[in-house]
């Protein structure tokens, strides 16, 4: 693949001392923009004036750095095949990639299942498909600990410090603290101290160098990085997972234009029946992409319900 990605970071200063030494040195390597900047493809050899640049938006599951590492030939991939320039966006929270959505700043987004629901509910927010992985489309949330702890169990972390991912985040902040819910307890009472990293490899890092006790993430993000050793040194463990909720979501505007929406959808529905894509998906470990209904969601629904979200 040749044609240069556009890419724009978008960082709040608050977030900044949040994060881990090891991820400071992003920002170094990323242009940083206003949402209010428009995105123009002037300098770039390959850019085509009279058609409008494909937006991606990924979510902070994993740092900036290693989103882009990822995600930037999926990108690639799928900008070609509608004949469009790609630009990836990338915010440093939930919140920021839903706004994204709803203000039009971006035509897809890759989400957490929760912050949908929160989209859904404020502007009708929908989803176009889903990633398949192992056979289906359902993920987990794994609270992990470093990996010579002798806690085996979520209770042992009483009193521990804890790391959360988003407080948009199904499996990195909303399942731990419903479960101290059903308990009568709060993770102000439960835990001696909480952080949020904003990206699930960052609390898994943090776990990992025992700058915490324990943290909650992603079920996918978890598995890809212990899959990936050569990269990644995960040195944790699982001491509890959640039941299979409906995997985090691809979302659309609602009122993207139809021809664009069905479009972008045969792309992602196709694209395992296509060489280059196979090979994409098979390095993300993604089987492939799915449709999915929004009543899949209800367990979501009702467990955001239940802490008062």
């Amino acid at each position: 693949m040749n044609r240069k990605i556009i890419l724009f970071i978008i960082l709040f200063p608050f977030i900044l001392g949040l994060i881990f030494s090891g991820c400071k040195k992003e920002e170094e390597t990323y242009k940083k923009v206003r949402l209010n900047v428009k995105e123009t493809e002037e300098n770039s050899p390959a850019a085509k004036p009279q058609k409008k640049p494909l937006r991606i938006a990924i979510a902070p599951v994993i740092s900036p750095k290693e989103s882009f590492n990822v995600y930037s030939d999926l990108i690639e991939y799928i900008s070609k095949k509608v004949g469009r320039l790609p630009v990836f966006i990338q915010g440093s929270n939930y919140a920021e990639i839903n706004n994204l959505v709803r203000y039009r700043h971006c035509d897809v987004a890759f989400v957490c299942d929760y912050a949908y629901l929160q989209g859904k509910k404020d502007f009708g927010m929908e989803i176009l498909v889903v990633p398949q992985v192992n056979g289906k489309a359902k993920y987990q949330s794994y609270i992990i600990v470093p990996e010579k702890s002798t806690i085996k169990s979520f209770w042992e972390l009483e009193g521990k410090s804890f790391a959360f991912a988003d407080p948009l985040s199904s499996s990195g902040y909303l399942y731990p603290k419903y479960l101290l819910k059903k308990n009568g307890k709060t993770p102000e009472t439960f835990f001696s101290k909480t952080i949020f990293t904003y990206g699930h490899d960052n609390s898994i890092e943090a776990v990992s160098q025992g700058l915490v006790d324990g943290a909650a993430v992603d079920s996918l993000v978890y598995d890809f990085m212990v899959a990936n050793k050569k990269t990644y040194r995960v040195n944790a463990k699982i001491v509890h997972k959640s039941p299979f909720w409906a995997s985090p979501p691809i979302v659309i505007h609602p009122a993207i234009n139809p021809e664009t929406r069905s479009m972008l959808k045969n792309v992602f529905l196709s694209m395992h029946e296509d060489k280059e894509g196979k090979l994409i998906l098979r390095r993300l470990m993604i089987d492939r992409f799915v449709a999915q209904k929004d009543k899949a969601y209800d367990s979501i629904r009702k467990m955001a319900n239940e802490i008062g979200y």
